[in-house]
């Protein structure tokens, strides 16, 4: 059950993060390479709203999910 958890917690964030990299290519084609600071913040804008969409959207699994993947990496650090 852990597996299946740990498992969907990382569907969810390389989800999020392949969305953020499309997001991120379309924004520079738009402004060009010139205005990264406008990419950065702009992304960040991007990737806060996003999580927390996440986060409020499924507040328990992610929760649940979150505990599990801090219980396990905490493990492998002892």
């Amino acid at each position: 059950m852990k597996r299946g958890l740990l498992a969907g917690f990382s569907e969810i964030l390389q989800e999020i993060w392949s969305s953020w990299l499309v997001f991120q290519k379309f924004f520079k084609k738009i402004w060009g390479s010139g205005s990264v600071s406008w990419l950065g913040v702009s992304s960040t804008l991007w990737f806060s709203s996003t999580f927390s969409l996440v986060l409020t959207s499924f507040p328990e699994e992610f929760a649940l999910k979150l505990s599990q993947g801090v219980r396990i990496s905490t493990r492998h650090l002892a």
